[in-house]
């Protein structure tokens, strides 16, 4: 309250498993899965729930950064893509719900599509 509220929230963090699934014991074992969903989804679904109750005060923002990825998956990155699509269906109807209900809270999922960089570009190969 000293700094008059909650006006902004961005939420834009991940993990990035890659490699082929069918390959990889350790993106097949279900307590990797379950960290990378907590990290990627859930995470992103606590700070939301967290943060409406001070946006509505402020008429708020909040800002999900998702990826292209989420829409057009790609081979060697199935763990990600499918948090991706996870983190669309859920903000996408949390977007629809607060405009049913007349929300003072504005929300976007912005996708992020092609970064070229050297760090990107070592990020992403993938080993067939």
């Amino acid at each position: 309250s000293l700094l008059g509220g909650l006006d902004y929230v961005v939420l834009n963090h991940a993990d990035i498993p890659r490699g082929l699934f069918l390959h990889s014991l350790k993106l097949q074992n279900i307590d990797f899965l379950r960290r990378t969903f907590s990290v990627n989804v859930y995470s992103y679904m606590e700070m939301a729930l967290r943060a409406l109750p001070h946006l509505e005060k402020t008429s708020g923002h909040m800002f999900v950064t998702s990826s292209l990825l989420g829409e057009l998956p790609q081979s060697g990155l199935s763990v990600f893509s499918s948090t991706k699509h996870a983190l669309n269906g859920f903000f996408f109807s949390l977007q629809e719900e607060l405009a049913k209900r007349g929300s003072r809270v504005s929300l976007t999922v912005g996708t992020v599509g092609v970064l070229k960089s050297n760090e990107l570009r070592a990020l992403m190969e993938v080993s067939e």
